[in-house]
């Protein structure tokens, strides 16, 4: 299957330390690994409601937290991070993009993996940043970075090697919604793009597996994107990321969504 995958910036955030993390561990990108994923744990791990500071210093805070992450994991509370305790901070990330097996669609393997991801929640550290983040947008972060189609790229290249499929041959691997959007419209053979005017006049039908764009009025550009779970009547489940209670298009986590797509500016991208 990794032959076929166009980005695999998942297995960076997973990779094994080279030696076990200790008190005094410092500036060489470790401690603060260590620190993020004890961040997310608040949302990955019932009863872990620790914050640490990401200073990329191991000292005893941190250490202190991992203690109490390896008590609610029935590890031996050692403080320090050997591969056992890596393994268990990482394991969501690594549930998330475990290959999904059997005959599919590319409609239905596409949500199947856009609802892996979602049961694992990933969130980012601060705007736009962090191992989910870096994940999805080819080892990046950053206020620039927002990674709504990050996450649809990355979900959209794992289905289609799953199905022994390049994804090039659908539409290319791209972190912006615009670039998504005019993929479909001039380059693809094999997606197609239907503006807000075609959906508000019933020429289209919105279904599982389908793209959702939302598109700014004033210059008609794609600002956000998310992949449609099912629909009922006009009302879709769509699964997003960068979004949050709002459906902005930066917000801070991948989760879904309830969006009435007859009230709205939407775009849709059906895949083929």
């Amino acid at each position: 299957m990794n032959e076929l995958l166009n980005r695999t910036d998942y297995l960076n955030e997973l990779k094994l330390p080279k030696k076990t993390i200790v008190v005094g561990t410092k500036k060489d990108g470790w401690a603060k690994k260590v620190q993020e994923w004890l961040n997310l744990h608040r949302y990955h791990t019932p009863q872990f409601n620790i914050r640490v500071d990401i200073d990329d210093w191991y000292g005893n805070a941190t250490a202190s937290a991992v203690m109490e992450f390896q008590s609610l994991k029935g590890i031996e509370k050692t403080g320090q991070v050997d591969t056992t305790t890596w393994l268990r901070l990482t394991a969501p990330m690594k549930r998330s993009f475990s290959k999904i097996e059997g005959n599919a669609t590319i409609q239905q393997r596409l949500v199947q993996y856009m609802e892996q991801l979602c049961k694992e929640h990933p969130t980012e550290i601060h705007p736009n940043s962090g191992p989910w983040v870096r994940s999805f947008m080819k080892g990046n972060e950053g206020d620039w970075a927002a990674w709504c189609n990050g996450v649809v790229s990355t979900a959209l290249d794992h289905s289609c090697a799953s199905l022994g499929i390049d994804m090039k041959d659908i539409m290319n691997w791209s972190w912006s919604c615009e670039e998504t959007k005019q993929c479909a419209i001039k380059e693809s053979t094999t997606a197609t793009y239907y503006t807000p005017e075609q959906l508000n006049k019933k020429e289209i039908v919105p279904e599982s597996g389908d793209l959702f764009l939302v598109i700014r009025k004033s210059d008609n550009r794609a600002r956000h994107i998310g992949v449609i779970e099912k629909v009922e009547e006009s009302i879709a489940t769509c699964i997003e990321g960068n979004t949050n209670d709002e459906g902005s298009r930066e917000g801070y986590e991948l989760c879904k969504r309830k969006r009435n797509l007859s009230n709205g500016n939407y775009g849709i991208i059906k895949l083929k």
